[in-house]
């Protein structure tokens, strides 16, 4: 074969071969892009299949097995997810408090839904009921029980963690007729629920308890014995501590026209003032003496010298308390209370009342109960709340205190602060105040007292000084043993309501404190008291028991013939219609 001819045949071959190459790896090329498309619209076929098949399943669960289904940090819905191949979501709880939410199960298997709500009910079914529990708890004893330490209130933790339970305490004062209450909402089955009710019921009783022996300190604080106005009788003395001292005959003169100053005068000294005719004389002088302890006779001159002035004997002894003669008056002066009857008050009308502090069953204060007590107890609450914040404190400082004036006052028993009227100065440090809406009269620091804020005023005051109808001590002034039987009788500072029947009253002017030439009309009530639970008078039981006798005296009857200006009682008679008096 020649040359010529085998280079045509070589070159055929090469192009054939590089023709085949290029053939090849074109070929590879494009088969595996239409590959890759056909794969692509495969997986998108099979993902628009997938979605199509996907179910939903809604189902309502009750608001109180949400927590149970979704567990501690979704444990118990993540589990069911991956046992049931589902997806599950739980609606959020909305602002309108419903008590239902709806749960959502998502699968492409009816199965797997199914399986999963299964799941959901068997957890449903499994759990005891759940059941709400309220408790209204009174205002002071809810303060001790749910007392906080360090901001945490150890005592509620602690119910928690034992018994499991739920505890929503309202933040809101509830007011109803027994006083202002503060609720707790307790959540939980009722094997957790009635240990735990015992547990706080116990626990309020426990603080019941002590707030009664706090109670009974207040009680026997506001018996004045314990303050410097009240005197101790001759009874509380031995025949060694008692002496005479002689009185002029003007002085026998003017307590014979006037018996009840004679009766003031020894309710106030203690002492005891025994007027008699001379009969040795022609003239039939009266003849009188006092009777007591020498700081007794010192004290009685002190009052005979302040009400008769010049006709009375100089007073001995240098021990003489200056403040009676004005506490006496402003124990006696309600001109504060400014609000008058929506009716008049009728003889013979009955109202229930707290006996709030005492000094004889012819002198002790009332609060009539009604919703004037419970406008009390809030101002109480804001006063107290208010005058324990140091800052507060200070922006109220007096710089001068004064008698007559009206303060904001601590009172040492409970630690709680009221309104108070400051009636004398003892020391730069010291004064005596009487508390306006209870009665008691007491020594309070200068640190314990603020100036009152004007927005505090406007409640009347609630005490109102009153004495039992138609009786008297079997010796002219009561005993010891007869004023602790009748704080015993009318429940003194205990808060149990008594009735009372208004009989009388009695009205006079004395002095303004501040010795201003003003004049203020002050009026006793004169009441007959009832027990509510054996309806026996207690002014009787006195009398029964050898403890008090019968007086005729009667004063001007209480009559809707009174001008209101004349008949001003902050309050509207009320009693219970299953009260009766026989």
């Amino acid at each position: 074969m020649n040359k010529q001819s085998v280079l045509p045949i070589l070159c055929g071959i090469s192009l054939t071969t590089f023709g085949l190459s290029v053939a090849i790896l074109l070929y590879g090329i494009i088969f595996e892009k239409e590959e890759n498309e056909y794969d692509k619209k495969k997986k998108c076929l099979i993902s628009k299949k997938s979605k199509s098949k996907e179910i939903t399943l809604d189902i309502v669960i009750p608001e109180k097995y949400v927590s149970a289904i979704i567990g501690k940090g979704g444990a118990v819905v993540k589990k069911i997810q991956e046992l049931t191949s589902t997806h599950i979501t739980m609606e959020k709880k909305g602002l309108n408090q419903s008590s239902e939410r709806l749960c959502q199960i998502r699968s492409d298997n009816i199965q797997n839904i199914h399986s999963a709500q299964n799941m959901i009910q068997n957890i449903i079914q499994s759990l005891p009921d759940i059941e709400t529990f309220e408790m209204f708890i009174p205002f002071e004893a809810f303060d001790r029980v749910f007392k906080k330490k360090n901001h945490k209130d150890e005592f509620l933790q602690q119910i928690k963690k034992i018994y499991g339970i739920k505890v929503i305490i309202d933040g809101n004062t509830h007011v109803t007729k027994t006083g202002i209450n503060r609720r707790i909402i307790l959540k939980g089955n009722p094997n957790q629920l009635a240990p735990a009710l015992i547990e706080i019921e116990d626990k309020i009783q426990q603080e019941a308890k002590i707030l009664s022996q706090m109670k009974s300190k207040i009680a026997s604080a506001r018996i004045f014995r314990n303050s410097k106005n009240v005197i101790k009788t001759l009874d509380d003395y031995s025949n060694e501590d008692v002496h005479d001292h002689s009185l002029s005959i003007k002085v026998c003169e003017k307590f014979m026209e006037n018996n009840e100053c004679k009766e003031d005068i020894e309710k106030i000294s203690g002492a005891k003032i025994i007027i008699t005719d001379d009969k040795t004389t022609e003239c039939k002088e009266r003849k009188g003496i006092i009777r007591g302890t020498t700081k007794q006779i010192d004290s009685a001159l002190n009052a005979i010298e302040n009400k008769f002035g010049d006709i009375c004997e100089s007073r001995f002894g240098s021990n003489v308390d200056v403040t009676i003669k004005k506490l006496s008056e402003s124990l006696n002066d309600i001109s504060s209370i400014s609000t008058v009857l929506d009716s008049p008050l009728k003889q013979n009308d009955l109202m229930e009342v707290y006996v709030s502090a005492l000094n004889t069953p012819n002198m002790f204060w009332i609060q009539v109960i009604g919703s004037a007590n419970i406008e009390l107890q809030q101002l109480e609450l804001e006063m107290t709340e208010y005058y324990n914040n140091a800052e507060n404190r200070k922006n109220h400082m007096l710089k001068n205190i004064t008698e007559g004036q009206m303060v904001a006052a601590k009172f040492k028993y409970d630690n709680k602060w009221y309104r108070a009227e400051v009636i004398s100065v003892i020391n730069s440090s010291e004064y005596q105040v009487f508390f306006v809406d209870y009665g008691d009269v007491d020594q309070i620091f200068e640190a314990d007292i603020c100036e009152l804020r004007t927005d505090m005023l406007s409640l009347r005051h609630q005490a109102l000084e009153c004495s039992l109808a138609n009786l008297k001590p079997l010796e002219g002034t009561w005993n010891t043993k007869t004023i602790d039987k009748f704080a015993e009788l009318v429940y003194l500072a205990k808060w149990i309501p008594l009735v009372a029947k208004v009989k009388s009253y009695k009205e006079y002017s004395v002095d303004s404190i501040d010795g201003d030439s003003r004049c203020h009309k002050s009026l006793i009530l004169y009441l007959d008291l009832y027990d509510k639970n054996s309806n026996q008078s207690i002014g009787d039981q006195l009398i029964q028991l050898g403890m008090a006798k019968v007086e005729e005296k009667v004063w001007s009857a209480v009559n809707s013939a009174l001008p209101n200006n004349e008949c001003n009682f902050p309050f509207n008679p009320f009693l219970p219609d299953q009260f009766s008096i026989d």
